[in-house]
């Protein structure tokens, strides 16, 4: 998100499968060619899933993760007050975990990412405020067959390297 551009707000997922058939019982090898499944980057207000078995999301869970939130460099607003609830990461429909698979491992369910530097022009912001989970019956989210089932972590100052040219 760029300051000309605009905050992605108040979007609402749910009901989808992601990485497996039209009836979200079987790995459908999909997610090969995606990172991730769910990138939300500097937005607010979003919401991914809930609690009710229709608004349920299925993943299967692509190679680096199925949900990410970020805050990276060239993003210029914060990403907050997101809601993520009642699905299901790494099992089918039905709530059957799928078989493991040695050759597309899942390292993460969540990620929440922030990397801030003055020099890319976001210190300060983060991702914050978020929701994973909830009180109420339905709204956990069920994560299982993952390296790490959620993930927060925090870079801050970094920099980019830059190349000599020989």
């Amino acid at each position: 998100c760029r300051p000309s551009g605009d905050l992605p707000t108040a979007n609402k997922i749910d009901g989808n499968y992601f990485g497996t058939n039209v009836d979200g019982l079987v790995d459908t090898n999909d997610t090969q060619n995606s990172i991730v499944d769910i990138s939300l980057n500097c937005g607010a207000q979003n919401i991914i899933g809930g609690p009710s078995a229709g608004q349920r999301n299925i993943f299967y869970g692509a190679p680096r993760g199925s949900i990410v939130f970020s805050m990276a460099p060239g993003h210029f607003f914060d990403n907050l007050n997101n809601k993520v609830q009642g699905n299901y990461l790494g099992l089918d429909v039905n709530g059957t975990a799928f078989p493991a698979d040695a050759t597309r491992p899942r390292p993460v369910g969540i990620a929440i990412v922030t990397i801030t530097n003055a020099m890319f022009g976001n210190a300060g912001l983060s991702v914050h405020n978020n929701l994973i989970g909830g009180v109420v019956a339905g709204e956990g989210n069920v994560i299982t067959g993952f390296g790490k089932g959620i993930v927060s972590f925090d870079i801050t100052g970094a920099s980019e390297k830059k190349r000599k040219n020989s």
